[in-house]
């Protein structure tokens, strides 16, 4: 999209991605009409000591939508003016004489590599078909006429901030987009900026992101993966897909729903440090139950045109309750992106998994510029920081974490070993019972076709009185496999405690209770199973 640049005629070299991304190349931009967005500024910059003449007050909207012309007079000109006027990049005058500053001068910027935008920050620039015609016909007869709008994120407008004359309409295609082949060495320029947003429903939330994100760095991720992949078009599907192999890779243990349903509430949704779903219109399943929060420094993204339509409301789309839910970093869009030009979560994984930061994986994965996607969270945040090595050597010894334990049984089942792996996961277990852990014992026995072994595995769970609202998901499943083993007694077992339990809910009631009346059928238990069906009953009314 054509960004009016009076005066300056920026000159750019080769390209460069954001390796070595430090605090200095990096501009905070604030609200100075709202002191939580000045506030989140000198926050962040204090946190990640980044220099304090990086910080950039504008005193702009408090509005989420805005005009382009508001855009350009209050929020993109003052940005580069201030810029200018910082020398955060530098204005090189060129040998030939010219009369003209425009024609003599030329900027280069070897700093600079990407913004950070903070809270109070408009979100988004409405269409307006005025400017469109005011291209002309010659440009945007070539703009497909799906695509023939000017309705973008800011965010990926202040991606362009340092360059001159790109269209308003359509969008203007990413170089960095899956580009492994760019010469970093020969590059001393920075052409294109990765843009990221610091922003939650709440301001308490917003400061999360980045204090949660140095945090994760140190200990580095822990937990469990979910993949929620039964989205509407074959495409989004295998981008889910190859998602999930890369987790595999790693050795995360990984939960994938293949069905057009969400995660629910009554299923297995314990540690979920990662999640990648699509296609629901707004939030739903187990991120509607009120107990549930993300563990610090969880990576959450639910693909869907209008995911990012506001940040301000934790009830609406998905970016805003993701992040309110305590999601450390998440993508989204705007306006309507069509899915080939959102973001790509596999290739935004692959960078991550690389060590990369948040700012370059959101540039390596998304396919243009001015157009509809953001991405949520710190820029200098690191999640694969610290690899799994690491985080198993520095673990306390008089600690059992047991989801550092699985990742280590996937690894040896990823390798071929499994009595490594069992002896991982019997060794940890009789150390310090968990869930997870006695749950994937009897998994491994499982799919060794050892039978007995995993209905010994699961027995334990017989004497438990009470779940965790983050881990009652986990009863059910630990059922469902006894019911498959053809242990009904102890199916219905754990059935009657998941429906004693304070966490339940009508929606997991609904969905335990007619199993529970099959198994208790299966047991000749008529009494308890007629009781069950009074309480269904009652509850589907």
């Amino acid at each position: 999209m054509r960004i009016s640049f009076i005066g300056i005629v920026f000159l750019l070299s080769n390209l460069s991605l954001l390796s070595a991304l430090k605090p200095e190349n990096i501009i905070v931009i604030a609200n100075s009409n709202e002191s939580e967005s000045e506030s989140l500024a000198h926050f962040y910059s204090q946190e990640r000591g980044i220099p304090k003449k990086n910080i950039v007050l504008l005193p702009t909207s408090s509005k989420e939508t805005i005009s382009w012309d508001e855009c350009l007079s209050t929020l993109l000109n003052p940005l580069r003016e201030e810029v200018l006027r910082k020398r955060l990049i530098k204005v090189v005058r060129k040998k030939i004489p010219d009369t003209q500053w425009e024609q003599s001068h030329q900027i280069h910027n070897d700093t600079i590599k990407a913004i950070c935008v903070c809270k109070g920050i408009p979100l988004r620039i409405q269409n307006d078909p005025e400017k469109i015609l005011a291209e002309g016909s010659q440009y945007t007869e070539n703009v497909p006429q799906v695509v023939r709008k000017n309705e973008a994120a800011i965010d990926s407008e202040l991606a362009l901030l340092l360059i001159k004359n790109t269209p308003k309409t359509g969008f203007v295609p990413n170089p960095y987009f899956s580009n492994d082949n760019i010469d970093n060495a020969k590059s001393k320029e920075t052409k294109y900026l990765a843009v990221t947003r610091i922003e939650a429903p709440t301001y308490q939330r917003a400061r999360a992101m980045i204090t949660d994100s140095i945090i994760t760095e140190e200990k580095g991720l822990i937990g469990r993966a979910y993949i929620d992949n039964g989205g509407p078009h074959k495409e989004g599907n295998q981008w889910l897909e190859k998602v999930n192999d890369l987790l595999r890779e790693i050795a995360f243990d990984c939960s994938i729903e293949r069905s057009p349903k969400l995660f629910q509430k009554s299923d297995r949704f314990d540690a979920p440090i990662l999640y990648f779903g699509w296609y629901a219109g707004n939030y739903n399943g187990v991120f509607r139950n009120p107990n549930f929060h993300f563990p610090v420094g969880a990576i959450a993204f639910h693909i869907h045109s209008f995911s990012a339509s506001t940040i301000r409301n934790p009830k609406k789309n998905w970016v805003g309750p993701l992040l309110e839910k305590g999601a450390t970093t998440t993508l989204g869009n705007v306006f309507e992106p069509y899915l080939k030009f959102s973001h790509h979560p596999h290739l935004f994984l692959k960078k991550l998994l690389e060590g990369c930061t948040l700012a370059e994986a959101h540039l390596y994965s998304v396919p243009v510029f001015s157009w509809q996607s953001i991405a949520l969270g710190d820029p200098l945040y690191r999640p694969f920081a610290k690899n799994l090595e690491d985080q198993w050597k520095d673990r306390d010894p008089l600690k059992t974490n047991e989801y550092l334990v699985l990742r280590m049984i996937e690894k040896a089942l990823n390798r071929g070993d499994n009595n490594e792996a069992i002896h991982l996961a019997n060794r940890h277990f009789l150390k310090s019972p968990s869930l997870a852990l006695g749950l994937k014992r009897a998994q491994i026995y499982h799919q060794q076709k050892k039978y007995n072994e995993a209905l010994n595995a699961i027995q334990f769970a017989k004497h438990l009185s009470y779940y965790s609202p983050s881990q009652i998901g986990l009863g059910n499943e630990i059922a469902q496999l006894a019911d498959d083993l053809g242990e009904f007694s102890l199916a219905l077992s754990i059935y009657k405690n998941l429906l004693k339990q304070q966490a339940l809910t009508a929606e997991m009631a609904k969905d335990w209770l007619p199993k529970g009346i099959l198994l208790a059928s299966r047991l000749n238990q008529f009494t308890l199973s007629e009781n069950w069906r009074r309480k269904l009953s009652l509850l589907e009314r």
